[in-house]
């Protein structure tokens, strides 16, 4: 999505800059690559940033970098593939973004899926649509192969939905043991994990339209520009573009 992005800013501008953050160094790396070789953008216009911009010093580091490199010039944020939903404190880590990293005249492109409904039907639904993505089940467990010694497969993984106030559709994925084994992690340290204990994999939402405007009310950001879509109604997507109020 970054690359269909830059692809047409780039058309506009031909000394547009990218500065991907991710706290995942092979991610940036893939994305890269791919930019350069698709898109021929200069490697002299790339600057990754293998970052954690849910921490407080890393988003001011950040800050400091765009000032230091662009002066005054603004600056187009985004988080896309719904990105923020993907955290515990989604309405906390894009304040931190408001408050911290955004200035007059920036912008912050933010993708997230959509609800037009909740309950614990609705719930359910959300969580099958995750389980019936063959990419998704690889993603999860690849985090496991990654981090540990287990050897998961897709086959393992539960996922179970619920309704999150009155703000979202909240579905977590979990693995769980099946017997009682120990874990070895990369620093060969080791870890009992019991039967019927669970990791946790991955956390996804589907907000409401009344909650998405509430926790950007409660962040500070007024909407500029929005997009909605219905792909598989009663869920779809927000595209929406942002400014600090």
């Amino acid at each position: 999505k970054d690359a269909v992005l830059v692809a047409d800013l780039s058309h506009v501008n031909r000394d547009l800059c990218y500065l991907p953050v991710d706290a995942s160094e092979e991610l940036l790396h893939l994305a890269v690559r791919r930019l350069v070789r698709g898109l021929e953008l200069p490697t002299d216009r790339i600057m990754s940033l293998p970052w954690d911009f849910t921490l407080r010093e890393n988003v001011r580091a950040l800050r400091r970098l765009l000032d230091d490199l662009f002066g005054q010039t603004p600056v187009l944020f985004s988080l896309l593939g719904n990105t923020i939903a993907h955290l515990d404190a989604d309405t906390e880590a894009l304040e931190l973004i408001a408050t911290e990293l955004l200035r007059p005249g920036d912008r912050l492109l933010l993708e997230v899926e959509a609800t037009s409904g909740l309950g614990d039907g609705l719930a359910a639904m959300a969580a099958d649509e995750h389980a019936r993505s063959t990419v998704f089940g690889e993603f999860v467990t690849s985090a496991l192969r990654h981090h540990t010694d287990l050897d998961a497969e897709p086959a393992g993984v539960e996922l179970h939905g619920t309704v999150e106030g009155d703000r979202a559709l909240l579905v977590k994925t979990m693995y769980r043991a099946d017997e009682d084994f120990t874990i070895t992690l990369p620093n060969q340290s080791t870890v009992r994990f019991a039967f019927d204990d669970t990791i946790r994999l991955a956390l996804s939402r589907k907000y409401t339209p009344e909650g998405l405007a509430a926790m950007l009310a409660d962040t500070g950001l007024t909407i500029v520009g929005d997009v909605c879509t219905t792909a598989d109604d009663p869920f779809g997507i927000a595209l929406l573009m942002l400014e600090v109020s």
